[in-house]
């Protein structure tokens, strides 16, 4: 943006200018060639150069919506996302501190000997419990390269990913990473305020494949790499015909994790089934997309049944229900 660009060069000097380059696909990108235009200073002659000038560059995910959510963390707003946080004074199972006895406190949160050592009733208390892992385990199969406007499915939920590990290294968490389809990935989980930016340096160059996700061989690497339970966050968008191999793999992570499925909806099924019909061909094509839809909810459902969190939301949506969904799993402690 910003070319092309008129400069005047001094005798005997130089001269600078500046320009803006927007890069749609994220990754390892090369800047160049540059085109110059020379004219004499009578203007009586002219002259074209290109220039090669190789310049690499790395383009990491558009994380502006990170830098909004980590200010009003800061100023405790992030209602204004739609991300439901709660205050519980004295829950939790994690030992925070001592403190005066309010009213309303629970005669459990006394401690007798603190309260007999200061002459007035102390309570404990708690938090939920830190130090807990998140594993994004991401789908980079053939399915996600569907795009929404300038970003692909992929990306939208790679960002929704990395919007979820920032909220969980906030909340005293580790976060990893295993891409799956067609991609080889493995980001051991880290916890900190280092660990946000080796995320991000580990999948800027991470895509979408035209091949197949294999979510058991996927589960079958994960639960070796991974040891202690966790809290695994399977990034995908759901098919029906997916069903069997999915529950297969919640089967195995179950038996050492909790599960969450977040699966990316297709905006597209709904503009269809909403569209006005008006010929045979468009009542066909809102029944095909009835029928796949239902399908795809039979599939969500069984994999609820057999012990997964559900997150089934259109791209928009979706990092804002993830958020939620995965406070929802710390205030309820199931992990």
């Amino acid at each position: 943006m910003g070319l092309p660009q008129d400069l005047r060069v001094p005798p005997s000097g130089w001269a600078a200018l500046q320009y803006r380059a927007r890069a749609l696909e994220r990754g390892p990108r090369a800047l160049g060639p540059v085109s110059l235009r020379l004219i004499g200073p009578l203007g009586l002659w002219e002259r074209m150069l290109i220039l090669p000038l190789p310049q690499r560059v790395k383009v990491y995910p558009d994380f502006r919506e990170v830098g909004s959510l980590a200010l009003l963390a800061r100023d405790d707003r992030l209602g204004l996302l739609g991300v439901h946080t709660q205050r519980r004074r004295g829950a939790g199972t994690e030992f925070y501190q001592l403190r005066e006895h309010q009213r309303g406190d629970s005669p459990r949160l006394i401690d007798w000997k603190a309260s007999a050592r200061r002459a007035q009733l102390i309570a404990k208390e708690h938090r939920d419990e830190q130090d807990q892992q998140l594993l994004l385990l991401m789908d980079c199969g053939h399915r996600m390269r569907a795009r929404d406007g300038l970003l692909s499915h992929f990306d939208r939920a790679l960002n929704a990913a990395l919007l979820l590990a920032y909220v969980a290294l906030r909340q005293g968490d580790s976060v990893g990473l295993l891409a799956t389809g067609g991609q080889d990935r493995w980001i051991a989980p880290k916890k900190g305020p280092a660990a946000l930016g080796a995320l991000l340096r580990g999948v800027y160059d991470l895509h979408s494949t035209a091949s197949p996700p294999d979510l058991l061989q996927a589960t079958r690497r994960l639960l070796t790499l991974q040891r202690r339970r966790a809290l695994v966050v399977v990034m995908t968008n759901l098919r029906a015909e997916d069903e069997g191999e999915l529950l297969l793999a919640l089967r195995l992570l179950r038996q050492r994790h909790l599960v969450l499925v977040a699966s990316l909806r297709e905006p597209i099924l709904r503009e269809l089934a909403e569209a006005p019909v008006t010929s045979l061909l468009d009542a066909q094509r809102v029944a095909a997309v009835a029928l796949m839809s239902q399908e795809r909810r039979r599939a969500l459902e069984r994999a609820k049944k057999s012990g997964a969190v559900l997150v089934d939301e259109e791209p928009e949506r979706l990092p804002t229900s993830l958020i939620n969904r995965y406070l929802e799993v710390k205030r309820a402690q199931r992990l």
